[in-house]
């Protein structure tokens, strides 16, 4: 694998490889797209501080086209738990407010007398409080008025049953992360987008991690359902569910032609509307203000809001309270995931640099909580044989998958990171070749990164 050149210098051996490193990683990528795993995405390595590898591949969306960029905003889904409610969680318990044993019932009085009092914080975080991992609870919200929807929500979450005994089974839930969000807010008194933003991505200057609070208007028995999408609709399941250089390779083959229907339009095109984050926040949330408008990477052609997501939450439990929520919610480029991962890993480390997390709760958080399931506080741990990770990242490593085609991996003992941006649902979510791509795309990236080799460890 080393053996690139022969009486060359070190200097030259090391160029030459980083120049077949970033050819594997896209040509690979590239494969994804012409193979119909996304449609497009964006890819970011990093090595101990330092990115190696940042590219974007393919289409952001289909019809009207738009390419792919390294700027695009992608709906994080999943990474909303442990990039917001899991951070912010992190910053209460370690400034005292509250305590990971902490239960429900002395934390919330409305879940005092049921049977989810003695629920822990730390359960809630590590998937194994006993609730149910997803819910439709936006069949009942759209139904009612805007405004409604959230205290309505908090009733359906306490009138909730545990499948589970609390600390019995791993099992990963949305619901949970719902609940987090209500104690949070109940703890910070302040919505959960304010109290990420005003403590968390203001702090690192991060403006390419928000939410994108609004005021839904629909209601589910006045929608006209997307006629190409009527048949076969169903929940959302719960998920499994510095610059490149050179710029040698030729940019990535589109994706496969548009379904076309029988009068020869474009099916997307039936339903495209395009969209760009609002300039200003609002809806329950507090939201950025003054952003400029920006570039989304499409989702899905929603069956029952009758358009193709685009700059909008695809979530449909998120979206029925407003877009801010504690399971889903989250907009960003992958550069402002990197750099929350980085400054994650820096306090992890004790690095002086680190002034946001403590060492002692990150290092807290990123340990897994028990033999029941993988899961750390908010965050996955590998579980071999099948992790998304591949066969080469440590069992020291951390990471997450959002449903929207978005993860990310950090290996805490090689300082290697990698994050994945896609739009797989793109124009549906039945698309699920992602799952064997993402163990491939890790290991030809520990495979082949310059200063790592897999045969090392």
């Amino acid at each position: 694998m080393w053996a690139l050149a022969t009486g060359g210098s070190g200097r030259e051996n090391l160029l030459l490889h980083e120049i077949w490193f970033m050819k594997s990683v896209c040509d690979l990528m590239q494969k994804g797209v012409t193979d119909g795993v996304f449609p497009g995405g964006v890819l970011l390595v990093a090595k101990e501080g330092r990115v190696e590898f940042l590219e974007a591949f393919g289409l952001a969306r289909l019809a009207p086209e738009r390419p792919m960029t390294t700027d695009t905003v992608f709906d994080l889904a999943s990474l909303t738990k442990p990039f917001a409610t899991t951070v912010a969680i992190m910053l209460l318990v370690q400034d005292g407010r509250l305590d990971l044993d902490q239960t429900l019932g002395s934390a919330i009085s409305e879940f005092s007398g049921t049977d989810k009092a003695e629920i822990t914080v730390r359960q809630l975080l590590s998937h194994t409080s006993g609730l149910p991992d997803y819910q439709p609870y936006y069949e009942t919200l759209m139904k009612h008025e805007a405004a409604e929807r959230k205290n309505i929500l908090r009733e359906l979450l306490c009138r909730e049953h545990l499948i589970h005994g609390p600390g019995k089974v791993c099992l990963y839930s949305d619901v949970g992360f719902m609940i987090l969000q209500w104690l949070l807010e109940v703890t910070a008194k302040m919505p959960l987008d304010r109290f990420v933003q005003d403590s968390v991505y203001g702090p690192q200057g991060l403006k390419d991690l928000f939410f994108i609070p609004f005021t839904p208007t629909q209601t589910l028995n006045t929608v006209e359902l997307s006629q190409p999408f009527r048949a076969g609709i169903k929940p959302a399941p719960t998920p499994e569910d510095t610059v490149r250089r050179g710029g040698v390779y030729p940019r990535p083959v589109p994706f496969p032609a548009i379904q076309k229907e029988e009068s020869g339009q474009d099916i997307l095109n039936s339903t495209a509307l395009t969209h760009t984050l609002p300039l200003e926040g609002g809806g329950q949330g507090g939201g950025a203000k003054g952003r400029e408008d920006r570039p989304c990477a499409a989702t899905e052609d929603c069956p029952w809001r009758g358009k193709i997501l685009d700059g909008e939450v695809h979530d449909d439990n998120a979206y029925a309270v407003g877009g801010v929520a504690g399971h889903a919610g989250l907009f960003g480029t992958a550069q402002a995931v990197y750099v929350l991962l980085q400054e994650l890993f820096n306090a992890y480390l004790g690095k002086p640099n680190a002034a946001l997390f403590h060492q002692d709760a990150v290092q807290t958080f990123f340990q897994r909580q028990s033999g029941l399931g993988s899961w750390a506080l908010g965050f996955d741990t590998p579980t071999q044989p099948d992790s998304s990770s591949g066969k080469y990242f440590s069992d020291q490593s951390i990471g997450h998958l959002g449903f929207t085609g978005t993860s990310f991996w950090v290996d805490l003992l090689k300082g290697v990171m990698v994050i994945l941006l896609t739009n797989r649902i793109h124009p549906n979510r039945e698309n699920e070749r992602i799952k064997a791509f993402r163990p491939l795309l890790h290991d030809t990236v520990m495979d082949s990164i310059p200063g790592q080799s897999s045969s090392l460890f």
